[in-house]
């Protein structure tokens, strides 16, 4: 321990010093995380994940390809093809492809640019308010020539390419106003826009109507069964993972909607519509979450010490770990997350775990006689370094242990898990480094208490502590066979868990994105897609008729799933052309005969016809084709059921091609297959760090296992919690069994070095370490138990379900360790106690009275 007395003898000449270094570290984290900037994707995954490498390859074969935003509308009237709806889908049309993302302090910045280049090189470079979409050429240009002259540096150069996104968002808007309609004039295929311009007469919005209702192309997909109903898809140039842009694009449509005082009733959808209520959830629940969090756990704390000093000062200690761990995400690069949006409430109720330990051994360290005579200062010191040599080394071990289950996150391809479970790890590391140099700064600093703060348990406190006794050492076969029904329930509720994920189940019934999005279940195929690119031998291939075909049976049989509301592919098309060759009779909506030669020449008629929708299910070469399907639900059970049922179909009817799933389902389905991995990895690394630091700490290959084994009963107890409750195993549940592991193996810790230092028998040792440990344990478990609760006032069910089975976790622990724990023990046979050479600084720490003071 001669680390630890150099320490304090640092500490008595320079605390003051290392208050003021810890508060201007504090105090520069604190500046660069007020750059902090929020993330907001529902892609888990990283760019490089096969899926999403599926799903860019997707996007750069094929044409509106890109993130599509739904817009429902919805007469009240008999049909939605009146006068007054058609001009108000032809005014938002046009309304929605003039739409820009910039504002008034965006024109200024571009106007300051201009200014750098010299006066020969402004030429055409005119920005004024309103800016337009039309005006990104000259954006790009001056981007040009500012990297012409040198005169343009990264922030500004990365502030252009946004802007070329935010003034230009949308690609294409695909309505009745600019959809295309497929008819023939003769031996040719007329090829138009759906409504060019609002039909004048009855007569003309009658027509539209039929045309539109005849069109099998789109049934389903905008134009729904139900004449009161039309869908808008409007394709963004926003890239998938920029979610503060695709949160200004919902709200700037909704604010457009509203603009316009259209008439009917509109409805948003589709995965960029959860992304912007994703963002904007996270902004609520972290304003939210902070004071929440300060709030209980300083309840909690004063409950505990019944002390202002003592609930200011850990709170102070695990508020500055959150100030260098938002500081440090931001340093390294990072982004807040729907998963670190639940950091701060993790590191407040972690972070104040080691300031407790610290203030009940040195408020119980106050009534030693040996003091008398020594001045306050001194006193001080010697009661600090009694602290410091009993608790530095568990502390340090309890520290490694929390950081080792979290760090077992790192190990998996969610990359949001991955990032959390480090950012965890590190604040409770900045955490034990604040406790061991701010607190006893601050303790040689403020002056001393006025009396010696001896806390003495409750007679509830006593009762309990008691009756936890009684039951362990008198009724062990009772206790042994109630633990055995627990675990049987825990194995007949593992077996109910689903591993399951549902982005928009995750949101209130009441909140205006799910009910949006059962309209589009309710009129359309849904909001949802799920996507398969087929990659053919050779080019051409997908003009064959016999492929056309085959692709036809994928199509029928993706239709009779229930789950499949639409589907949007080649052989449309075709059915399509071939219905209109034939004077538009709707009985020739099918494929036509089986001919190459036929459907080469509907082929280059709809080309010549300067028809391009088709390019969306094809590439310019036929070698590529592009099923997409629309799909009632975004769970991903039934995401995976779709792919599995339809792979051995596609193999079938086209046994040459190469299938690629692809899309936003297929994302969701790979995140969820990586849950699993997640699992099995985070759990064994957690269990192998543990066992190896239990081994390290007892030397005891038998404590060793009985450390681990009221773990393996709270993991078990927690996917049981799961299966009863019917919750699903998701990205947040899923990081919850590697931190019960982490968190609650420090109970273990202080339980078993007890009933090994106790020199009676087992049973004399188990009931000391009950009497000595239930105070520390209980109020740790409030502790943590009531601070995860906060997550329970978010307004997304994700984070709702992840802070009430944290809590429910926290106190299966505290239980495993008083109730299994001690029957491990008890079974087992004593060893010898050890010598204080064996575990040096290692000692239980005691509250509420237990003992008196601290040992020398």
């Amino acid at each position: 321990m001669q680390l630890i007395q150099g320490y304090l003898r640092l500490l008595e000449r320079r605390y003051k010093l290392l208050i003021a270094l810890v508060l201007l570290i504090t105090l520069g984290f604190a500046y660069v995380a007020s750059g902090l900037q929020t993330n907001a994707t529902p892609y888990f995954l990283d760019q490089s994940h096969p899926s999403r490498q599926a799903d860019q390859f997707l996007k750069s074969h094929f044409s509106g390809s890109g993130e599509n935003l739904m817009i429902a509308t919805r007469t009240e009237q008999a049909s939605i093809y009146n006068a007054d709806s058609l001009e108000d889908l032809h005014k938002l049309t046009l309304a929605l492809e003039q739409l820009t993302l910039t504002d008034t302090t965006d024109v200024s910045r571009l106007q300051q640019l201009v200014q750098r280049l010299p006066a020969h090189d402004r030429n055409g470079l005119e920005f004024a308010s309103p800016l337009q979409p039309r005006q990104i050429d000259q954006i790009r240009t001056l981007q040009q020539r500012l990297q012409q002259v040198g005169v343009l540096d990264k922030a500004d150069q990365r502030w252009l390419q946004e802007m070329q996104t935010r003034i230009h968002p949308v690609t294409k808007v695909r309505s009745l106003v600019r959809i295309e309609s497929i008819t023939a004039n003769g031996d040719e295929l007329d090829i138009h826009p759906l409504m060019f311009r609002v039909p004048a007469d009855e007569a003309g919005r009658s027509k539209l109507a039929a045309e539109a209702q005849a069109n099998g192309l789109l049934r389903d997909v905008m134009i729904s069964r139900s004449p009161q109903a039309v869908n808008t898809l409007v394709e963004l140039s926003i890239p998938q993972d920029d979610a503060p842009a695709m949160r200004r694009m919902y709200d700037a449509t909704a604010a457009l909607i509203e603009q316009l005082q259209l008439r009917d009733h509109y409805a948003i959808g589709g995965p960029p519509a959860i992304f912007a209520q994703t963002s904007a959830t996270m902004e609520q629940d972290s304003n939210r979450f902070f004071p929440l969090i300060l709030l209980v756990v300083m309840v909690v704390l004063g409950l505990l010490f019944r002390s202002p000093r003592s609930v200011f000062i850990p709170i102070g200690v695990a508020f500055l770990s959150v100030i260098w761990t938002l500081g440090s995400m931001v340093l390294l690069g990072y982004q807040q997350n729907i998963v670190s949006t639940m950091l701060p409430v993790f590191l407040i109720a972690i972070g104040v775990s080691d300031s407790v330990h610290f203030i009940a051994a040195y408020r119980h360290s106050s009534g030693s006689t040996a003091d008398a005579g020594l001045d306050r200062q001194t006193v001080k010191a010697q009661r600090l370094g009694k602290v410091l040599n009993h608790l530095t080394v568990p502390m340090l071990l309890t520290s490694l242990t929390t950081i080792g289950g979290f760090l077992s996150l790192c190990w998996t391809p969610i990359h949001f898990i991955a990032q959390f479970g480090a950012f965890v790890a590190l604040g409770v590391a900045y955490a034990f480094i604040i406790t061991l140099t701010l607190l006893p700064g601050l303790y040689l600093w403020l002056p001393a208490a006025r009396q010696a703060e001896q806390a003495r348990p409750s007679a509830l406190m006593q009762r309990l502590i008691g009756l936890t006794q009684q039951l362990v050492t008198r009724h062990t076969r009772a206790l042994s066979i109630g633990v055995v029904a627990v675990l049987i329930l825990c194995g007949l509720g593992i077996q109910r868990l689903q591993i399951d994920n549902e982005m928009i189940g995750y949101f209130s019934s009441h909140s205006r994105v799910y009910q949006d999005n059962s309209e589009f279940k309710r009129d359309f195929g849904g909001a949802a897609t799920l996507e398969f690119v087929l990659r053919a031998p050779q080019p051409g291939y997908f003009k064959q008729s016999q492929h056309v075909a085959g692709l036809e049976q994928v199509q029928q049989q993706l239709l009779n799933h229930p789950r499949v509301g639409a589907v949007y592919a080649l052989p449309n098309f075709m059915k399509l052309m071939n219905k209109a060759m034939h004077g538009d009779d709707p009985q020739q909506y099918h494929l036509p005969a089986a001919s190459n030669d036929l459907y080469a020449q509907y082929l280059f008629l709809y080309e010549n016809s300067n028809g391009n929708e088709i390019f969306n299910v094809v590439d310019s070469s036929y070698q590529l084709a592009r099923i997409i399907v629309f799909v009632k639900t975004d769970q991903t059970s039934a995401m995976a059921d779709i792919v599995q049922r339809i792979t051995p179909v596609i193999h079938q009817q086209l046994p040459e091609v190469e299938i690629i799933p692809a899309g936003f389902g297929e994302v969701l389905i790979a995140t969820r297959d990586e849950i699993i991995y997640t699992q099995i990895t985070s759990l064994l690394l957690s269990f192998a760090v543990v066992t190896a630091l239990l081994l390290a700490l007892f030397r005891s290959v038998r404590y060793a296992l009985i450390g681990v084994i009221p773990l393996v009963g709270v993991v078990a107890g927690n996917f049981a919690l799961l299966g009863w409750s019917g919750l699903y195993l998701d990205v947040g549940t899923a990081i919850v069994a590697p931190i019960a592991i982490g968190i609650g193996v420090d109970y273990a810790i202080y339980f078993l070095n007890h009933c090994r230092q106790h020199p009676g028998s087992n049973r004399e040792a188990v009931a000391d370490a009950i009497r000595q440990q239930f105070a520390p344990i209980l109020f740790n478990t409030l502790v943590l138990g009531c601070g995860f609760l906060v997550l329970t006032f978010s307004s997304h069910q994700a984070l709702i379900n992840l802070g009430w089975l944290v809590s429910s976790t926290m106190l299966l622990s505290a239980l495993f360790t008083f109730l299994v724990l001690p029957l491990c023990v008890l079974f087992g046979r004593k060893p010898p106690a050890p010598q204080v050479a064996d575990l040096p600084g290692v000692i239980p720490l005691r509250i509420n009275g237990y003992p008196s003071e601290l040992p020398e």
